[in-house]
């Protein structure tokens, strides 16, 4: 993303001991410890290997050169494997990273971690003339008794929810405000496809789509405050939901989950 804005993109990349940037003018970084050599310590699980040891790091480098701008700890520290929801190394492997307009004039760089149990965030502020970056808030819930706690789907989105100018974190069943505090949840905890954005144009603000896994079956809802317009309850996963303007014949868009029956944006029910 170009975060300073210089018409070029830079790379935010996370990094670990012994990574090798190779340069546009044939020089290299070596990244840590080349010593380090954590491919010895893997865990391997239905054909699926982590690695659950070592040192990480934050990389943000020069798009164009490769050259690293700047090198820190990976400020998401992935403590043991176990802390996740499992004891070998997939749940706690869960990144994301974007670049929200968080004060809605700068990209900012965030990062999170943890989709399942415990989440971790921050974003930064990057310094367009010195490419230092600058923490600009954090977020962390542990607490298992929280509604803000496992809430989030295997994306999240970018989105200005309130129409306040600012980007809000859409985090699957939570969204979190530009300023780095809860702005709403719904707690009903983990899903695997959301969508966000202005589907009911008579209503101020924008809204959330969503279908559950952790308590199925699916629910549509206010983006900003998450009270829900409709909720369909089930006993199973409910793997998959779409909405959009599929026909001018209704107002509004229409959208559905793999359980539910095709749901109006506006009324809030199931279209007859």
């Amino acid at each position: 993303f170009d975060l300073d804005k210089d018409g070029k993109a830079e790379v935010v990349l996370r990094g670990a001991d012994g990574m090798i940037l190779h340069h546009q003018d044939g020089t290299i970084t070596t990244i840590g410890s080349a010593s380090v050599n954590t491919r010895s310590s893997v865990s391997h699980v239905a054909n699926m290997t982590y690695t659950n040891t070592g040192n990480e790091y934050l990389i943000y480098m020069n798009g164009t050169t490769g050259a690293p701008y700047q090198v820190v700890t990976y400020p998401l520290a992935r403590g043991n494997a176990s802390d996740w929801g499992d004891n070998y190394g997939h749940r706690s492997s869960k990144y994301f990273f974007g670049a929200p307009y968080l004060d809605g004039k700068n990209p900012s760089i965030f990062l999170a971690r943890g989709i399942y149990t415990k989440h971790l965030m921050a974003a930064y502020d990057v310094n367009a003339s010195s490419h230092t970056l600058t923490q600009k808030w954090t977020w962390s819930c542990t607490d298992a008794s929280s509604a803000w706690y496992g809430q989030g789907y295997h994306n999240y989105g970018i989105a200005d929810v309130d129409w306040d100018g600012r980007d809000e974190i859409v985090y699957g069943s939570m969204v979190i405000d530009d300023n780095g505090n809860g702005l709403s949840t719904t707690g009903l905890g983990h899903g695997d496809a959301q969508h966000c954005g202005d589907f009911d144009p008579y209503r101020h603000g924008q809204e959330i789509f969503a279908c559950n896994e952790e308590s199925p079956a699916m629910n549509y809802r206010d983006a900003t405050t998450s009270t829900l317009y409709y909720r369909l309850t089930g006993t199973e996963d409910d793997g998959r939901a779409l909405v959009g303007n599929f026909s001018n014949s209704t107002p509004g868009c229409m959208g559905r989950s793999t359980q539910s029956g095709m749901i109006s944006t506006v009324t809030d029910a199931v279209l007859a």
